[in-house]
């Protein structure tokens, strides 16, 4: 008998299930499965709004406003967008913190995304799914705001342009007795990962020539393929 699966590989399976049956919550018309995208919609609205006030409460200090479209019938299908804007935001002329729900045409199933990154599964059928999704729809916000201050500077974030440092003392991260021991032993895992390299430096000199050339194709590979997710006989 298996036991209870975790909330987010839970989604993940109901989600690949979908593709695998044909059918979305056990629908299988598009009129149904948008029935369903619209429950799922009101069931995630607070965490949502949690996630987005807590961007809002830490790093904006209170100055964002939060705001949600509800489910909207568009061109390319439905969707629900829930955004946090912010003066700062509003000034450098970039797009808010949004969490986008969307279902769009021709699509087997909605998903989530932000503004700037996606996607993420949308398999929200009750409250204990939509409450699952917290850590998610938290990641999500997370991504965007990341990317956001990519696209400008640290400057919209008020928290840092009003001074905020790390706490002295434990709080800014000093180990206690626990930390100590485990300190301790990352110096000495980082010890054997130092004689580790030494190792192989050593053992690089006793490479022979079509060895040593193919390491070097693949190194000569990596650099011009950096940043495209490719591999190496892929």
């Amino acid at each position: 008998m298996e036991g209870p699966r975790r909330e987010y590989t839970a989604e993940l399976l109901r989600h690949f299930a979908d593709l695998r049956d044909g059918t979305h919550g056990g629908a299988v018309s598009r009129r149904e499965k948008e029935r369903l995208f619209m429950t799922a919609v009101g069931l995630l609205d607070p965490y949502a709004r949690q996630a987005l006030e807590e961007i809002n409460a830490d790093l904006l200090l209170g100055s964002g406003e939060v705001s949600a479209t509800g489910v909207r019938c568009r061109g390319d299908g439905q969707d629900a967008i829930w955004a946090l804007s912010w003066p700062e935001q509003q000034a450098a002329a970039i797009k808010p913190i949004i969490i986008r729900a969307y279902y769009g045409v021709g699509a087997h199933h909605p998903h989530l995304r932000a503004g700037t990154a996606g996607d993420w599964p949308l398999n929200v059928f009750d409250e204990k799914q939509a409450a699952a999704e917290l850590p998610t729809l938290r990641a999500v916000t997370a991504a965007d705001l990341h990317n956001l201050v990519f696209q400008r500077d640290y400057r919209i974030i008020p928290a840092i342009v009003h001074g905020w440092a790390p706490a002295e003392g434990s709080e800014k991260g000093l180990p206690g007795p626990a930390g100590l021991d485990a300190h301790h032993d990352l110096r000495g895992a980082v010890g054997q990962a130092e004689q580790a390299v030494k190792q192989g430096e050593g053992d690089r000199a006793d490479v022979g020539p079509g060895e040593a050339g193919a390491s070097w194709a693949k190194a000569r590979w990596c650099r011009r393929t950096r940043g495209r997710g490719e591999e190496p006989g892929l």
